[in-house]
């Protein structure tokens, strides 16, 4: 659902640029348009810019607090393959996934992560992996949200292309 509404804020989005560009219709500056995708309906919020209010820099939590992705460090397999033992390894893969096809590492599924947090070791810095490497983008975002202590590390493009 997030990604069809992701597309019509976009749609939305590229029309008032065009509105913009090529000088037609009512733009929306000074206005807030919601949206409801359950019920269709739009509403158009007035307000006015508060002159007093000057800002100069942005919370450090900003993008975590408008749900904007952290930027996640990445490192590819054959060059963890080189410092393995400064690393230690996470699989947020399914069961299923790992019986299939799996290297050394510590195996906790995301959907199961917030509840075996305690199960990770913090006494190296931890590479995160799953199939593509969006799952375990996901998975750091938990693991930074809640408090851990060594640095993240997503494994770049998941097992997807690994060779041994």
């Amino acid at each position: 659902m997030q990604n069809i509404i992701a597309g019509i804020i976009g749609s939305l989005q590229a029309n008032e640029v065009l509105k913009i560009i090529l000088d037609l219709g009512n733009i929306l500056s000074g206005n807030v348009l919601t949206f409801n995708a359950l019920s269709m309906k739009q509403s158009i919020l007035s307000f006015e810019k508060n002159l007093s209010m000057n800002v100069k820099t942005l919370d450090n939590d900003y993008q975590l607090f408008c749900g904007m992705p952290e930027i996640v460090r990445e490192i590819p397999f054959q060059e963890y393959k080189k410092q393995s033992k400064n690393f230690n390894l996470l699989d947020v893969r399914t069961l299923k996934e790992r019986a299939e096809f799996s290297i050394t590492s510590i195996h906790i599924p995301i959907n199961e992560l917030p509840r075996r947090l305690h199960e990770l070791p913090q006494n190296k810095n931890l590479i995160v992996f799953c199939e593509s490497g969006m799952r375990s983008k996901r998975a750091i975002q938990i693991l930074r949200a809640n408090n851990f202590k060594k640095e993240l590390i997503n494994l770049k493009d998941g097992l997807r292309n690994v060779k041994f």
